[in-house]
């Protein structure tokens, strides 16, 4: 598995696939990816910014695209650092 994939903030938590069948059994929860933890926290500074929709194509799909970018250059980055 590689970085991108590891759990941002792990918890290992098991929960009901479907609360209202338990026949469907348990499913392990990770919470969110460090990829999308950080697309996360770029679109939200995206977004923070009151000029955002002055800039660039910033229709839903270009911020979502935009954030992305960023997560992936930090963990590139991040990568770097470790080598």
């Amino acid at each position: 598995m590689n970085n991108a994939d590891m759990p941002a903030m792990p918890i290992k938590e098991d929960v009901w696939a479907d609360p209202r069948d338990p026949g469907k059994g348990i499913i392990s929860c990770t919470g969110l990816t460090k990829r999308e933890a950080f697309a996360m926290v770029a679109m939200q500074g995206i977004l923070s910014n009151p000029y955002w929709n002055e800039f660039g194509d910033f229709s839903a799909d270009g911020i979502a695209e935009s954030a992305t970018r960023n997560a992936d250059a930090l963990l590139a980055e991040l990568a770097k650092e470790t080598t």
